[in-house]
């Protein structure tokens, strides 16, 4: 398989789950890039500094002290398509994109 191909094992999937391994701040794999890669609306369980790097408008944040959002998320854009299409064709990196990588990465 290699990583090359990773992100096609999420081009059948509306959602993908993408959890990190460790919850340590600042932590992101490549996990997430995966599913948008893939065509996929990630769910994401990790590290809140997701929100400093990627568009919030572009994935469900997954808190496990209130999963009830994500759910209620989830059922939303199932039940209105046009909303899931926004979602999915949103840039997933945020405007200041160089600065955020500068930082993070």
């Amino acid at each position: 398989h290699g990583s090359n191909g990773n992100h096609l094992l999420y081009s059948n999937y509306r959602f993908s789950l993408v959890m990190e391994n460790t919850y340590v701040p600042g932590y992101i794999s490549e996990k997430i890039m995966n599913a948008y890669l893939g065509g996929s609306i990630p769910i994401w369980f990790g590290t809140k500094e997701i929100f400093a790097i990627f568009n919030p408008k572009s994935f469900i944040y997954y808190d496990v002290a209130n999963p009830q959002i994500a759910l209620d998320q989830i059922r939303y854009l199932e039940s209105h398509p046009e909303a899931y299409e926004q979602m999915l064709n949103e840039e997933p990196i945020l405007m200041d994109g160089h600065r955020s990588i500068d930082r993070w990465f």
